[in-house]
This record gives structure tokens, sequence and C-alpha cells, in this order.
């Protein structure tokens, strides 16, 4: 039997008895065993399993020269589904005809290799009243161990079959695009994460603060250092009860409150922040400074001064609000905390819950955000901007 005629010219009237009976039989059974198949994907695990040998000729089927040629119609007249999708896509999945083109590749391999060397090589598929024939043909003349006895309950699926199934589906997806389709398409891919990266940054933006910390002798950067250690030492003897971020904000902010308390009754400290700009007396009042990129340095803003009596409160809040579980979602280091750290400043990152509960949180972030009472533990600290990340950088370099 001639299997690509049929699969060329299966509308031809003297054909129908033939396709009938071929797609009957591939429906169900794997026509180079005879063993019952369910359906696509349980045919591409028995190849795997049972015919390891033609597993590259399973795999390159999607870009076959007889599966391509193959006549597709809508409903298709191998399985008789009316597939929805383009007859390129539903020749991929049509498990008749990727069984029948199978067994003509197999069977034009055989041709060679018996022209070659002489052998017999390739399954040798048969329509008559041999071992596949169809229930209405009679009894096979040999019974496979399975056979006769209905399917049953399927096996449920290893995790390893369904990987493999699942990389061998899109393998032959693939195999069978060309270079502008996968070009293309990731092109949409890229145009769409790029969407989506965009949209987290303005989402971030909204509940995030970025930390300007000072690594000089004044700041609290080896404070922070120091606590880090800790911490990921009690992490490896199994004895902590608090998160790394939960610790660390905790020392800032403690700290923060004993420096405000402190400088009411240091002179030296207070003639010192005056002499800086960072705060007026008379009473006790701290400046708001804003970035000037033309100067790369920061200014002396036109927004009021905050008072030191409302600086103090919106730290006391900031330590009893954020206490409460699940509001700081991260308070993290952009550079490891190691006592080698090699840096003027560091920059640390706080994202919040976007819940009611911080409305107030947020309040005395702003209020202290830009303000040189922060100066007091080396300390900038400002809303986080919508900007293009690395990745993002990364992914419009690549121009794909």
């Amino acid at each position: 039997m001639d299997v690509a005629i049929y699969l060329k010219s299966p509308t031809q009237d003297e054909m129908q008895l033939h396709i009938q009976h071929m797609s009957t039989l591939a429906k169900t059974r794997c026509l180079l065993c005879g063993e019952q198949v369910q359906d696509i994907q349980h045919w591409r695990r028995h190849m795997a399993q049972r015919h390891d040998s033609q597993k590259q000729l399973v795999q390159s089927l999607a870009q076959s020269e007889t599966l391509l040629q193959a006549h597709v119609a809508r409903p298709c007249c191998w399985c008789n589904v009316h597939f929805p999708k383009s007859a390129r896509e539903h020749r991929r999945k049509c498990l008749p005809l990727l069984q029948l083109c199978l067994y003509h590749d197999l069977h034009v391999s055989g041709d060679h290799a018996r022209a070659t060397d002489g052998g017999s090589v390739g399954p040798q598929l048969t329509t008559g009243d041999d071992a596949y024939t169809t229930e209405t043909s009679g009894t096979p003349q040999k019974y496979r161990k399975g056979m006769g006895k209905g399917a049953g309950k399927a096996p449920p699926k290893a995790k390893r079959d369904r990987d493999q199934e699942a990389e061998d589906e899109l393998m032959m997806d693939l195999e069978s695009l060309d270079e502008e389709t996968v070009r293309t398409a990731l092109k949409t891919l890229v145009k769409t994460a790029l969407r989506h990266e965009h949209q987290l940054t303005i989402l971030e933006a909204d509940r995030s603060y970025v930390f300007f910390l000072d690594t000089t002798n004044h700041g609290i950067v080896s404070m922070l250092i120091q606590a880090s250690a800790t911490w990921n030492t009690k992490f490896e003897e199994g004895t902590v009860n608090t998160s790394l971020r939960a610790t660390l904000w905790g020392v800032l902010l403690m700290e923060w409150k004993a420096r405000l308390e402190k400088i009411e009754s240091d002179t030296k400290v207070l003639q010192v922040a005056e002499t800086a700009g960072w705060a007026t007396r008379s009473p006790l009042q701290w400046i708001y400074n804003e970035w000037n990129p033309v100067q790369k340095k920061a200014l002396p803003s036109s927004r009021d001064n905050l008072t030191h009596e409302d600086a103090k409160k919106a730290v006391n809040q900031l330590i009893t609000n954020t206490a409460k579980d699940n509001t700081v979602h991260r308070f993290q280091s952009l550079r490891p905390l190691k006592p080698d750290l090699q840096a003027e400043v560091i920059t640390m990152v706080l994202t919040l819950t976007v819940h009611q509960q911080a409305a107030a949180v947020y309040h005395d972030l702003d209020l202290l955000a830009n303000n040189c009472a922060g100066k007091l533990i080396g300390l900038r600290l400002r809303r986080e901007r919508v900007g293009k990340t690395a990745l993002t950088k990364e992914l419009e370099r690549l121009q794909i």
C-alpha cells in the first residue's frame, strides 16, 4: 500500500474505504505494534517507551514533508474532528494522520536501507486480514497483552512522563515554525514583558521608598552590618524568631529615635546640624532638601520646615505601626551587608503593603522624605520613582 497516495488524495471515491479503515485503525492502535492507544498524548508516551529507535522521526514529524503535504479539510477526513484552528496546527494533533505519516517516513527509510544493504527494515502495515484488521474483519491472528480488554482505567501519568510529553509537544511546535515566525513571536513576548515590567514599576513607585545611607562614621551602616551578621548566625543555629527585614528596620528606627531625643540636650551635635544647614533653632526645625541634578547635590527646597516634635512623632508612629504583621513586605539592601563593604553610600528599599492598615505609615514616611532629620543617622529618604529597571534596559538593548 502506498500511503503517500492516500495522504495526498483522500477525497477520491475509490479510496474512501481505505481511508475509513486506516483512520479507524490509527485512532485506537499503534500502527507499529498494534497496542491500544487512547489519545495523542498516550501515543507519544507509548512511542517514547516502546519504540525508542523511532524517537527521532517522531520528534521531526512536524517538519515532515509527508505531513505538510497531506490533505486536511474541515471536518478532518482522518479523525472526523471539526477543528476550530488552522489546518497546519491540526496536522500536529491529528493522531491518525500522524501515525500514517510516521509509517510512510519509516517505510521510505526502510526502502532506502533495503536498497543499500538488502536488509528488511521498517514496519509492514497491512489492510487485509492480518494482525491489524478492524473488528469487522475478524479476530487478529495474535493477541498482545492488554488487547481485547477495553480501555479500562487509565494509569496515572508520572511527573517525568508529563514533563517529557510537554517537552515533545513544545519541540514539535517550535520545529514547525519558520525563522520569521519565531522572531515575530519573540518580539511580541519582549513587548509584553516590557509592558508588564513597566506596570510593576508603577506599582512599586506607589508603595516603595528608597533609603540612601552614608557609610561615614556618624551613619548607622556599621550597626546594620553587625545586626545582619548576628541574625545570620542565629539563623544557622535555628534560633531566629523574626525576619531579617524586621530586624534591620527595627535597628534603623530605634537608632533614629534615640538620636532625635539626644540632640535636644547635645548642643555640640545641634551646632553641627545648624552649621551644615540641616536645622534651625528657636524653635528646632528640620529643613527639607531636594536633589539638584545640575549641581548633583541636595539643596534647600521651598517646602516649610518640619518641627522637631513632628519628626519625633513620625518616627515613634513608624515604630508602632510597622510592628503590625504584613505591613513591611521588604526592607533590603541592594548590596550585601558585609564588613568589607566598600562604598560611600548604600541603597536600601522599603516596600509596604497596599492595604488600608498602612495609610498612617505612608503619611509619616512622606513627612520625613527629603527632610534633614534623617541626617542624624546619615539618611536621605525619598519615594521610589517610575523609571526603567535594569532588566528593561537589557531587553531594549538586545533589539530582538
